[in-house]
Parts: structure tokens; C-alpha cells; sequence
């Protein structure tokens, strides 16, 4: 792109983005709605909060001072805005909820821009549960189930994205409104932004190195989701504790206290308030794993957090009401909110198409954004489930097969045969287990 034309790109679409926020706010105003006042009220407290508080911002700046630091043109705002994290029938209440502020990169094109050429992989909700099952076969083959049980504690790295440089900061800027003048003002925010498509895999290199020497320096059992960190371990490994302080370095021979004290080394401590103790009934990702009764049961059982569960519970409360509607978006937050507590979204994913019918429909359809009575069923279904009719998901510890035959079906299986070519089969195997240690099995081949 020739430089003096993409310098004009950026001065009107920032010239549009203000112009448009700003007669947004002036019709919240108008029409008197209190929780999108509250939104913009929120979004610009959040703003003041990171320059005099956390420091993780600076601001607040008009087009003439961002101007003058990034040239006329260099630079492109996004639009922050709050969102409310709780129950949608107390907007605004502490006691209910919070507000979240995210930076709207997609609405400013600076997300379209960025082109991943690596993909951020993170464990599954089912990752306590196999590292408990990794450590009970070490157990086997070393001899210490007798003295064997597991559990694991979590710690978080605060302002996680603002630790994380950014190269353009010209493209970081974000743009508020000012409730008390109604005027935009411009934040640089430090880092990166929440709501950068670039942010997670920019950030994640980080965590994975700690993660990486943590676990061949010091063995740990540990990884990482983002920011959060968990550690995973039997009680005996933990070491003696150190009654002269606190947190995770109350164990400091613990896998939680070599991760703090290396991420306190390598200059990103980790957050005393967010730090979990050590537990058998760690949560982990929104996923609460029961390792309490592994000596006894070699069984552990995972289910959705009760504070999440709670949350969605009363989110599909108010969708049942009788005035109630729900948009697109609105059902496309539903629907990733529920196959979540519903962890592997395998339960009770029926429920869930009428709900995945509202998010990918076309605008201005006959029936709006009103609930039908066909979404009506799924909301009293998902309810039900959610209500304390979803067992947990038990995963056995135990080596040893199961005591029912198991089958094993394979189409079409490719058999290589002299020549360019195979033939296809259809092919079964058949597990016949034989007491606690021993088995047979049984390959029937059939020409396809």
C-alpha cells in the first residue's frame, strides 16, 4: 500500500470511529438507557485506572498529541468497550457481576491485518485427570501405589498481555468516551490489547518457556492456559513447608514453588491474590477435577465449576422469561457458555441446535430475536442438565482393561499388497479380558 494513502485510510477511519462513538453515546442519552451509560462509564474508569493505578497505560491523549508521537496518519484507534460479566438482571451491581473492558481491534480492521503462521495450543479440561493417570502408571511400575494420591494448585500472572511487548504501539491506541464531556480521548495502553487478534500468540511463547524449563529442570508436572498455571503433584512430593512465608513458597520444594520462584527470576511474579493452594479438588480452566477419593476408588471425576455453572444457570433463567429475546450474538455466547460446562459438549448437544439456529441465522427473519417455543424446549432441557442431573465425568486411573469385551471397528482398512495397490476390509478386533491382568483378542478380516 502506497504510504500516503494508507496514511489517509487511518485519518478517516479514526475520524469515522470518534464521530460514531460519540453519537452513540449522545443517543444512549437521549433514550435514556442506563446500561449502556453504564457501559461507556465503565470503559472510561477502566481507562483512567490502568495511567494512575496499574500504570499499564498512558493517556489520556487527543489526535494532535498522538499526532505528534506517531505521525499524522501512522496510527489506528480501536473502540473499547465494557462488558458485563454476570447476571444481565443486575447490569452494573458489584455484588452480580463485573464489567470487562475489550478493546474492539475487529471493528477497526487491525485484526484483519494480522496472518498467524502458528497455531497456540493449549491442554484440554481433561488435563488434570491424565496427568493423574500418568503419574498412578509411574506408580505401578515403580511400586508406590500404596502411597499414592495426586492433587495440583493453580497461580495467574497479572496483566498478563501489558508484560507482553508490542513493535507498533501506533496500532494499540484505543478510544473512549469521556461520560462527563462527551468529547473521545485516546489511550496508548502498554503491551498489547485485550481483544488483539495478535495478543495470544505474541504472549504464549512466554508461558511455554517457563512451562518448558519448569518441567526439565525441576520436573514439574505443569501447564499452562494463557496466564493460568497449574502444577500438578502427589501431597508427599511437596516437601517440607516454610512457616516464614506465604503463597506458593510456603512449599518452596514444591512443583507450585519452583514455577514461582522462576517466574519471580525471569521478571513476570506471579499474583499472590489469585494463588490457589495445593487441593484434591483443584479447578482448573473452568473445570473442577475430584481427586479426593483416588487411594481408595483409582477414580477421577470432573465436572463444570459450580460458580460457572451458577452463572449460565441464571443466564438461561432470564431467556425464559416471557418477554424474553435473544440476538444473534447473544445466542452465540449461550451456546460457547454451555457446550463449556457441558465440557466436552457431547451432553446434551441436541439442546444445543436450536440455540446454534438463532446465532447462524439471517438478520430480519419472521420471528426476530423472540425465543421460539423450539428454543423454549432446548433452555428447559439445558436448564435440567445444569440443575444437578449432569453426572460427573469419571476417568479410571487403572491400567487394567475393562471386564466387558470391547469391540473395535475399522472400515475399509487399507491392507498394502504387492503392486501400486491395496484391497479394502472390513475389520473388527474383539477384547476379551481375563482376569486383573491378562486377556485375549480376537482380528476377523472381511473382504470389502
Amino acid at each position: 500500500v502506497h504510504p500516503e494513502r494508507l496514511e489517509r485510510t487511518n485519518a478517516d477511519a479514526n475520524n469515522l470511529l470518534a464521530a460514531s462513538m460519540m453519537q452513540g453515546y449522545r443517543l444512549a442519552e437521549q433514550c435514556g438507557a442506563p446500561a449502556r451509560l453504564a457501559a461507556y462509564r465503565a470503559s472510561y474508569d477502566a481507562s483512567t485506572k490502568e495511567v494512575s493505578e496499574t500504570t499499564t497505560a498512558e493517556g489520556p491523549f487527543d489526535k494532535a498529541g498522538l499526532d505528534a508521537r506517531f505521525g499524522e496518519g501512522c496510527w489506528r484507534a480501536s473502540p473499547r468497550h465494557a462488558v458485563w460479566q454476570g447476571d444481565p438482571a443486575h447490569i452494573g451491581n458489584p455484588a452480580y457481576g463485573k464489567w470487562r473492558p475489550v478493546d474492539d481491534a475487529t471493528r477497526s480492521k487491525t485484526n484483519a491485518s494480522f496472518r498467524p503462521i502458528e497455531k497456540v495450543s493449549f491442554p484440554r479440561p481433561d488435563f488434570l485427570a491424565t496427568m493423574a493417570r500418568l503419574l498412578y502408571a509411574t506408580a505401578e511400575r515403580d511400586g508406590w501405589t500404596e502411597y499414592f494420591d495426586v492433587g495440583a494448585g493453580t497461580d495467574d500472572e497479572p496483566q498478563a498481555f501489558r508484560n507482553s511487548p508490542c513493535s507498533q504501539p501506533q496500532y494499540t491506541v484505543v478510544y473512549v468516551v469521556n461520560p462527563t464531556s462527551g468529547r473521545i480521548e485516546a489511550f496508548v495502553p502498554r503491551g498489547h490489547n485485550f481483544g488483539l487478534r495478535a495478543s495470544p500468540p505474541n504472549y504464549c511463547p512466554k508461558p511455554e518457556l517457563i512451562t518448558a524449563v519448569a518441567r526439565r529442570l525441576f520436573g514439574v508436572v505443569c501447564d499452562h492456559y494463557m496466564d493460568d498455571y497449574v502444577c500438578v503433584e502427589p501431597s508427599w512430593a511437596r516437601g517440607m513447608a516454610d512457616t516464614t512465608t506465604t503463597g506458593a513458597l510456603g512449599y518452596p520444594t514444591s512443583g507450585q514453588g519452583c514455577l514461582w520462584a522462576l517466574c519471580d527470576v525471569v521478571g513476570c511474579p506471579l499474583a499472590e491474590a489469585k494463588h490457589e493452594e495445593y487441593s484434591h479438588t483443584p479447578s482448573f480452566i473452568g473445570t473442577t477435577t475430584d481427586m479426593s477419593t483416588v487411594a481408595t476408588d483409582r477414580t477421577v471425576r470432573l465436572a463444570c465449576k459450580a460458580t460457572t455453572r451458577k452463572k449460565v444457570l441464571l443466564l438461561i433463567e432470564q431467556y425464559l422469561l416471557p418477554e424474553a429475546s435473544m440476538t444473534s450474538a447473544q445466542a452465540a455466547s449461550l451456546y460457547g457458555k454451555c457446550q463449556w460446562v457441558l465440557l466436552h459438549g457431547r451432553i446434551g448437544r441436541s439442546a444445543l441446535s436450536a440455540i446454534k439456529d438463532r446465532q447462524c441465522r439471517m438478520t430480519g427473519t419472521v420471528e426476530g430475536d423472540t425465543v421460539s417455543d423450539r428454543m423454549k424446549d432446548s433452555l428447559f432441557l439445558l436448564q435440567h442438565l445444569l440443575s444437578g442431573h449432569l453426572p460427573p465425568i469419571e476417568y479410571q486411573l487403572d491400567s487394567r482393561p475393562n471386564r466387558r469385551p470391547v469391540i473395535i471397528l475399522s472400515d475399509a482398512m487399507w491392507q498394502p499388497t504387492p503392486g501400486p495397490h491395496g484391497f479394502g476390509r472390513m475389520a473388527w478386533m474383539v477384547w476379551f479380558p481375563v482376569g486383573d491382568t491378562g486377556g485375549g483378542a480376537a482380528l476377523c478380516l472381511g473382504r470389502g
